[in-house]
């Protein structure tokens, strides 16, 4: 069953520079994801991938919470996340 698409709330100012300064730790989250698993369902893109990874670090920017840790650890947990769901790769 495909996943639900998730809503994504509007982003902050300072959340959208959090966004835009960390844009590149998605991009390169998502080709080591897909370097790593060569295929997956459908043999979709890398480009899709970034699109996934780019809404988990949306999703960062918006549940962030400073007091917790670096902005950087928190993005790549939830893009690592994000890809990982939306291309779950099988362990055979």
């Amino acid at each position: 069953m495909p996943n639900k698409p998730k809503k994504l709330k509007p982003l902050t100012k300072s959340q959208q520079a959090l966004v835009e300064k960390h844009v590149s730790i998605a991009e390169t989250m998502a080709r080591i994801f897909w370097h790593k698993t060569g295929r997956w369902p459908d043999d979709l893109g890398v480009q899709e991938l970034i699109s996934q990874a780019y809404i988990g670090l949306c999703l960062a920017a918006t549940n962030w919470d400073k007091k917790r840790g670096p902005f950087t650890a928190y993005a790549r947990l939830i893009i690592k996340h994000e890809l990982g769901e939306a291309h779950p790769v099988n362990q055979s």
